[in-house]
């Protein structure tokens, strides 16, 4: 195993892939000795994903960008890494390049997506990829909101999670509450407006003028109240594990490493279905 990835050997898997989100773009990194600098938009607080790679690439310079003021202000009160920048999204486009442009959770939550991807085609390097991840819009992560989000329209949430806690002793839920000690990816409230089947995707790519080198599915199934089970008997590991061996369709998320092509642009329309309009009916 490369020195670099033993920086990650302490740790813990999580029900949302986690540590399988590092592992993959660590291994993509490690391969290719060429990289000098990397971009994410919609970085968050950064200690989701850009934080834990930069500490561990030193020589390789690391940007951060994001509309919310409030998460990029707690990432740079935070970083103490000199190979790491935050700053809020900048509207002015420039011409800098970057080797590796992360976009990750990011486009299931904004209004236009394919202007997103064609934007920032021009800021990759010749050889420079994109690194994007996203929840199957299908899956039973997105099965499994739903159905939380229809208890809060129905004002039952509340009612349950006491139920809950008459039933499943206190213990578990102290436990929970550690294992997910690690800083929040996010201070902003941003709910998924975009669902995306594998096959939707994979022509959201295509058209807006990218190939798929490489895609990696990341966990069977999470979300809450799923995370309990998971926590409580440890499966966080084998919900990863096992998502490599199932069909693209019964996954919770996936992972795609894409590069630019000269392939001529074509219009992506967002499809609207009753799973779309009703998810996004439940947001009011």
């Amino acid at each position: 195993m490369n020195d670099k990835n033993n920086n990650f050997k302490f740790i813990t898997e999580d029900s949302y892939g986690y540590k399988k989100r590092l592992e993959y773009l660590i291994d993509y990194i490690n391969k290719n000795q060429n990289i000098k600098n990397v971009l994410e938009i919609g970085c968050g607080t950064g200690f989701g994903l850009l934080y834990p790679i930069a500490k561990t690439f030193k020589n390789i310079s690391f940007f951060g960008e994001d509309i919310d003021e409030q998460s990029i202000k707690f990432a740079n009160n935070q970083n103490y890494l000199s190979n790491l920048v935050f700053r809020t999204s900048n509207q002015n486009k420039d011409d800098f390049k970057y080797d590796i442009i992360i976009i990750s959770e990011v486009l299931e939550h904004v209004e236009k997506p394919q202007d997103l991807l064609i934007d920032v085609r021009t800021n990759l390097s010749d050889c420079g990829i994109l690194f994007l991840t996203l929840p199957n819009g299908y899956g039973p992560f997105e099965i499994v909101s739903t159905f939380m989000r229809l208890l809060d329209y129905l004002k039952l949430t509340n009612k349950l999670r006491n139920l809950k806690r008459k039933i499943i002793p206190s213990k578990v839920d102290i436990q929970k509450k550690e294992s997910n000690s690690r800083v929040s990816d996010t201070l902003a409230n941003s709910p998924h407006i975009n669902f995306f089947s594998f096959k939707q995707i994979k022509k959201l790519i295509s058209f807006s003028g990218y190939k798929i080198i490489s895609h990696k599915n990341r966990t069977f199934i999470c979300g809450d109240p799923i995370d309990l089970i998971i926590n409580k008997f440890k499966l966080s590991n084998f919900n990863s594990w096992i998502a490599d061996y199932l069909p693209n369709i019964l996954v919770s998320d996936w992972m795609f490493i894409v590069k630019k092509t000269n392939l001529k642009i074509k219009k992506y329309k967002t499809p609207l279905n009753i799973w779309v309009n009703f998810r996004r009916y439940l947001l009011g």
